[in-house]
């Protein structure tokens, strides 16, 4: 199965170009889903408490600067 590319654009220094395969897009997904699931108490895991969350941690990245 041939690799989809999902998304392709320049980093912050416009140095370079960063491309996102369906695979990679995916894993980070579960990654982020199963970070949730073991930081919230069970009686949380439901659609709208993942969704808060989410939107949350989209408020916090606008506003932090990310240091990788």
């Amino acid at each position: 199965m041939p690799v989809q590319i999902i998304k392709t654009y320049e980093n912050m220094l416009r140095t370079d170009q960063v491309t996102l395969t369906e695979i990679t897009v995916n894993e980070t997904c579960r990654n982020v889903i199963e970070t949730m699931k073991k930081g919230l108490p069970e009686e949380a895991h439901s659609i709208e408490a993942f969704e808060y969350i989410l939107s949350k941690t989209k408020e916090k990245l606008r506003t932090t600067p990310v240091k990788l």
